[in-house]
């Protein structure tokens, strides 16, 4: 199906859904924004309406995962962004997660090294939070085929913010504070938290899939791999003693 007639598609689904609590609740962030000239993070129940995301939040960053929404509404979403986002050009077709995956591990490596070079120790939390993200990534190139677009759009958007992490670090010569992050990457910051949540939970959702073939197989072998991985005891920078 074609992006555009997708989207309508989409669209026409989720405005159905949509509560008129909802639409005042959009539109009086639609009027901050405009006045404000800055994008506001809405709730995550308000994911159910595309053409009201793009106005207030837009489609460059995924918005925070808390649980707090039906599957189904997350996974249209991810879908939703996977689109419009251009994530479909950068990791295509039936090979997404894989490409996501390599995308995802890469960037992580980047902010790893980037930390480590100016002066952060292993244990900062940083540096573990970015293990975890490329041991899920890892293990999501494995994801069950029903789950690969979801894993994609989550490690697309995860990497948009461990970039612009990275970028910050190398013009500023030191690394960031995990429990001090600078105003201008908090966003960023919670962003990357609760997509690692979320990563976990295709994961897991993908874990329980029905065994019928290989890749249901290796995805339940790689899930059990992520959950068994434990952090170090956490004693860097910017972790409490």
């Amino acid at each position: 199906m074609a992006v555009e007639s997708w989207n309508s598609f989409r669209h026409k689904q989720m405005e159905a859904r949509l509560t008129e609590d909802d639409k005042d609740y959009f539109d009086s962030l639609i009027e901050d924004r405009v006045a404000s000239g800055e994008k506001i993070m809405p709730q995550l129940r308000n994911i159910k309406d595309s053409e009201y995301l793009k106005k207030v939040w837009g489609w460059e960053r995924l918005l925070p995962y808390d649980g707090s929404v039906a599957w189904s509404h997350c996974i249209n979403y991810l879908e939703n962004y996977y689109y419009n986002c251009n994530a479909h050009e950068q990791v295509p077709g039936a090979a997404a997660a894989t490409g996501a995956a390599e995308l995802c591990f890469a960037t992580e490596a980047d902010l790893i090294c980037e930390s480590l070079r100016h002066g952060a120790d292993l244990t900062d939390y940083l540096v573990d939070q970015s293990c975890e993200i490329r041991m899920c990534a890892l293990s999501l190139m494995y994801c069950s085929p029903d789950h690969s677009v979801a894993a994609a759009t989550a490690m697309v958007g995860i990497t948009k913010e461990t970039q612009t992490m990275h970028e910050w670090m190398i013009k500023r010569k030191r690394p960031l504070d995990g429990f001090n992050m600078p105003e201008e990457l908090m966003y960023g910051h919670v962003i990357r938290y609760s997509t690692l949540d979320l990563m976990r939970s295709i994961l897991e959702k993908s874990f329980f899939a029905p065994v019928g073939d290989g890749d249901a197989t290796a995805s339940a072998e790689a899930a059990k791999t992520t959950r068994n991985w434990e952090l170090p005891e956490r004693r860097g920078r910017g972790t409490p003693k």
